[in-house]
C-alpha cells in the first residue's frame, strides 16, 4: 500500500517554524497595537507546537548520542532565559509577559528519556524527576509563585506537551514491536516499507487527536483550563504528520544550528523589529 509521504523532517520543521513565527507576530501585534484583532494568526500558530513535539520524539528516537542532544538543548533553553532577560532590562514596560520556554520543556522530556533508558531498573524511577519539574512548571503559576515577566523560567506546554511527546515516543515504539513479533517485515526494510511508515502516522495522528480532545474537555469540565479556546486547534496540525516521511531532507551543519537557533534568534528579530516599528 502505497501513500503520498512527502514531508521530510527538515520540511516539517521549516512548516512549524513558519507557523511559531506567524504566531508570535500575532503575539507581538497584540502586545504593541492591542486595537487589532490577531486572533486568526495565533489560531494558525496553534499547529506548530505539536509538530514540533513530534520531531523532537523523532530526534531522541534517532539521536547517535542522546547527552549531546540533550546539551545542545538545555543551551538552548538558556539562551531563551539569556533573551529574555534582555528584553525584560531594555524594555520592562514592553508587555511580553507570559512568554514560556519550549526548550526548557523539551529539555525535561529528553531527561525523561534519559532516565527511563538507565539499567539497573530502580534508577528508571529518576525520570519523576524531569516529569515533577513540568507539572511543577504547571502548577507555579496558578499559585501566583512566579512573576508574569519570568515566566520564561518555566516550560512552555507543561503537561499537554509531556503526555503528546510520550504518546509519540512510545506509540512508534509499541507498532515496531508489533510487527517485528508477528513477522510483517523484516527490521532492515522496517524504515522504508510505506504501509508501515503510514501506520505510524495514523497512530501519531490518533496521538495528537486523544490528546488535545482530553485536554479540551478537561478544560471544559474546569480542570486545566489553559487548553481550552483556541488551544484546541492543536489538533489540526494532523494535517502535516499524515505525510511524514521520516527521511531527513538536506543535512548540513547550517541547517542543524538554524534548527536549534531559530527560536531564540527570531523572538529577538521580533522584538527589535517591533520595538523599532512603534517606538
Amino acid at each position: 500500500m502505497k501513500r503520498p509521504l512527502f514531508i521530510n523532517n527538515l520540511t516539517l520543521f521549516i512548516i512549524a517554524s513558519i507557523l511559531m513565527t506567524i504566531d508570535h507576530i500575532g503575539l507581538f501585534i497584540g502586545v504593541y497595537n492591542p486595537g487589532i484583532d490577531v486572533l486568526w494568526l495565533r489560531i494558525i500558530g496553534r499547529l506548530a507546537a505539536p509538530l514540533y513535539i513530534f520531531l523532537l520524539a523523532e530526534g531522541v528516537r534517532h539521536t547517535r548520542n542522546i547527552y549531546k542532544y540533550l546539551l545542545r538543548i538545555g543551551l538552548m533553553a538558556l539562551s531563551v532565559i539569556l533573551i529574555m532577560l534582555i528584553i525584560n532590562v531594555l524594555a520592562p514596560n514592553s508587555g511580553l509577559y507570559g512568554v514560556r520556554n519550549i526548550f526548557l520543556e523539551f529539555f525535561f522530556l529528553i531527561l525523561t528519556i534519559v532516565f527511563l533508558k538507565l539499567q539497573p531498573k530502580i534508577l528508571k524511577l529518576l525520570a519523576l524527576l524531569p516529569i515533577g519539574a513540568i507539572i511543577t512548571g504547571y502548577l507555579l503559576p496558578k499559585f501566583a509563585l512566579v512573576p508574569l515577566q519570568y515566566s520564561f523560567l518555566l516550560p512552555e506546554y507543561d503537561v499537554f506537551a509531556l503526555v503528546l511527546f510520550l504518546g509519540f515516543y512510545f506509540s512508534s515504539t509499541i507498532i515496531r514491536l508489533v510487527y517485528q513479533k508477528y513477522n510483517l517485515t523484516t527490521s532492515e526494510t522496517l524504515e522504508t516499507n510505506p504501509q508501515y511508515l503510514f501506520i505510524k502516522n495514523l497512530f501519531s495522528v490518533a496521538v495528537i487527536i486523544l490528546t488535545t480532545f482530553i485536554f479540551y474537555l478537561c478544560a471544559e469540565l474546569g480542570f486545566i483550563y489553559e487548553y481550552g479556546g483556541i488551544q484546541s486547534f492543536f489538533i489540526f496540525s494532523f494535517i502535516f504528520i499524515i505525510f511524514y516521511n521520516y527521511r531527513l531532507g538536506y543535512r548540513g551543519k547550517i541547517t542543524k544550528w538554524i534548527k536549534y537557533t531559530y527560536y531564540p534568534v527570531h523572538l529577538l528579530i521580533l522584538f527589535l523589529a517591533f520595538s523599532l516599528i512603534f517606538m
